[in-house]
């Protein structure tokens, strides 16, 4: 593999540069595109996802080919993500009357930390095992 870096610092990175892509793109879609803050948060989303999904089978997982059933784990993992980072929300902010601060601190550890085993496990396992075989056949 061409990239060294530990496989969890390049999901970290991936991650953070998905994040940034968000931020940057929901605000250029309010300030130069007029566009609602709603519609710019979810056009922001969905087009980091693609960059997410880019980064995180090439660059985290070395994954180079892609497939329906792969894309399709991948969305379902973010969309899970989004629920489950509403229902932490949801439960300590309006349930308990926690701060929010809390809420998004426990996004910020809870989801990465979940993601990183979903990809690995799931979403991304049928490549990581193709990459296997061909290490393998190499060793040989």
């Amino acid at each position: 593999m061409l990239v060294t870096a530990p496989r969890i610092v390049r999901f970290g990175a991936a991650g953070l540069v998905a994040t940034l892509c968000y931020f940057v793109l929901a605000n250029a879609f309010v300030t130069w595109g007029n566009m609602p803050p709603q519609a710019a948060s979810v056009t922001a989303y969905l087009a980091s996802l693609v960059v997410s999904y880019l980064l995180q089978s090439r660059f985290t997982f070395g994954v180079k080919q892609d497939s329906v059933a792969q894309m399709s784990r991948f969305v379902v993992t973010a969309m899970a993500g989004l629920g489950l980072s509403w229902l932490i929300v949801y439960v300590t902010v309006t349930r308990l009357s926690w701060p929010y601060l809390a809420a998004t601190v426990m996004i910020c550890i809870l989801i990465p930390i979940a993601n990183y085993f979903v990809f690995k496990g799931w979403v991304f396992a049928t490549g990581l095992r193709q990459l296997q075989r061909e290490v393998n056949r190499e060793k040989l």
